[in-house]
C-alpha cells in the first residue's frame, strides 16, 4: 500500500491534502512525505513509522542508540552524513546501523559492497539521525550548518 493511502486511511491526512502535496511533488524533487512535513499535514515521526511499515524495517528509538567506536571506525563522517546513514554496532560479519531513506536503495549495497559486510538496519526520522550523526562524530552545528554570510564576510575581509 503507498504512503499516501495509508496515512488517509488512518486519518492522518485528507484527499485533499493528499492530492494537493501531489500536486506540489509533480513540480518539485521533494518525496511526498517530506511535502505533507512542510505542509504540516504531519509530522516527521509518523512519516517515518509509516516508511516502516511499507519497508518492514524496524524503528530506531535514537535516544537509545549509542554506536560503537568500532563501527563509526568503519564509515567515515562524510559518507555518513552524506548518506544519512548511522553504524551502530559490528557484531560477526554483520553492521548494524539506521538510516533515515528505504527507498534509497544504492545504499546498502554501496556500503555492503565498501565494507565486505551484510548489514542489519533500522529506521528513524531524518532530523534526528542527523543530530545523532553529528553528536557520535561530534560535529559541532557551525560545521553542520555553516552561516553563509559568515563566510562572506570573512571573504571580504
Amino acid at each position: 500500500m503507498l504512503m499516501g493511502s495509508i496515512l488517509m486511511d488512518r486519518g492522518v491526512i485528507t484527499e485533499e491534502q493528499l492530492e494537493q502535496a501531489l500536486d506540489l511533488q509533480s513540480r518539485s524533487n521533494l518525496r511526498l512525505g517530506e511535502i505533507l512535513v512542510l505542509l504540516h499535514f504531519t509530522e516527521e515521526a509518523v512519516i517515518t513509522k509509516c516508511l516502516s511499515e511499507q519497508f518492514d524495517l524496524p524503528l530506531a528509538d535514537l535516544s537509545q542508540v549509542t554506536p560503537s567506536s568500532r563501527a563509526l571506525d568503519i564509515v567515515p563522517c562524510s559518507y555518513a552524513l552524506s548518506r544519512m546513514f548511522l553504524p551502530v554496532e559490528l557484531l560477526d560479519n554483520t553492521l548494524t546501523a539506521v538510516i533515515a531513506d528505504p527507498t534509497d536503495l544504492e545504499l546498502p549495497e554501496d556500503v555492503a559492497g565498501k565494507t565486505g559486510l551484510r548489514l542489519s538496519l533500522s529506521l528513524a526520522p531524518p532530523s534526528q539521525l542527523l543530530e545523532t550523526i553529528a553528536r557520535c562524530y561530534v560535529i559541532t552545528a557551525e560545521e553542520l550548518h555553516p552561516n553563509p554570510v559568515d563566510e562572506r564576510q570573512q571573504d571580504a575581509a
